[in-house]
């Protein structure tokens, strides 16, 4: 394991990920308002005609309050444990908590086609996907977070084609600036084609787009969206922009997890190969598989490293 790995996996075993954010407990909070209502809408009746035991009622309301919000509070704890596991390559066991959580009411939506892209079992996650993505029309849901999975699975086993029609579709209809334009612009970039195209879409990304996160991670995808925007840049052959996009990346980089360091080490490689200086391109692949040998990343960092004819250690 390279200097590079074993410093971040000294970081990454310190670091708490049970940050729980006031804002996203209150979120799974406002999920369970049909049933606050409902509780609430009791304890007025039963007032009413009960009105000798106010006391025992109001303690009664205070309780199931408590419970709701512990109730939520166990389900963010639930969620974050789905995402934890899948972002430290423990594919399986996340799959099976999320399939495990979904049975209770307001754990939100399935995650499994985004861990299963993480794992980088595309067609899996194509399958997981489309019933899902589509209406009982055929028509695409726009906006929503699995036909942008479905996409994204689709262009990472080379059926680019399919995957820029249904990502530029539902632009064309939904314009709002977010994933479906890092999405069309990874599909670009991946395809090697229209470079300037998505170096545009990334531009208004930086600029115009904060991407709902935990505090925790949200500069590590500010900084893997900079980074993105250094390899349109270089496939742009715009080497001084790209270059300095790149430093301003890595900047800070130390305190992220051994993934999202990965994936701007994949990055920095495939701006490197870009700008044609395959040296550092291998380089950069080479510590992007050491920092996170699991799933898309491994598989992706292996595929670039066998172009430049260097075969697995």
């Amino acid at each position: 394991m390279s200097p590079v790995a074993v410093e971040s996996k000294k970081i990454e075993n310190k670091r708490s990920w049970l940050r729980l954010s006031w804002r996203s407990l209150w979120r799974t909070y406002l999920r369970n308002w049909k049933l606050l209502y409902l509780l609430f809408f009791l304890m007025i009746e039963i007032d009413r005609k009960h009105s000798r035991h106010k006391l025992l009622f109001l303690t009664i309301w205070i309780a199931c309050c408590l419970i709701l919000v512990l109730y939520a509070f166990t389900l963010q704890l639930a969620r974050d444990a789905v995402i934890r596991r899948a972002l430290e390559g423990k594919y399986e066991a996340s799959l099976q908590l999320n399939k495990r959580m979904l049975r209770f009411p307001s754990f939100g939506g399935s995650v499994e086609g985004w861990v299963l892209l993480e794992a980088g079992r595309y067609n899996e996650a194509e399958a997981a996907t489309k019933p899902l993505a589509f209406d009982q029309h055929d028509n695409p849901r726009l906006m929503s977070w699995q036909l942008y999975y479905y996409a994204m699975a689709l262009s990472h086993q080379g059926k680019g084609e399919e995957a820029y029609y249904l990502l530029g579709y539902t632009l064309q209809l939904k314009p709002r600036i977010g994933r479906f334009h890092l999405g069309l612009a990874d599909c670009l970039l991946e395809h090697n084609r229209d470079p300037e195209n998505a170096r545009f879409m990334l531009d208004r990304i930086l600029a115009n787009w904060q991407e709902p996160s935990r505090p925790f991670r949200k500069r590590a995808r500010q900084a893997l969206h900079r980074a993105r925007y250094a390899w349109a840049l270089a496939r742009c052959s715009r080497r001084d922009e790209a270059v300095s996009q790149l430093l301003q990346a890595s900047s800070g980089s130390p305190e992220f997890i051994g993934r999202d360091q990965a994936w701007l080490r994949y990055y920095a490689g495939e701006t490197w190969r870009a700008l044609g200086d395959s040296g550092k391109a291998q380089v950069a692949f080479e510590e992007a598989r050491a920092l996170h040998p699991y799933g898309q990343v491994q598989r992706r960092t292996q595929k670039e490293l066998s172009k430049l004819g260097v075969c697995r250690e």
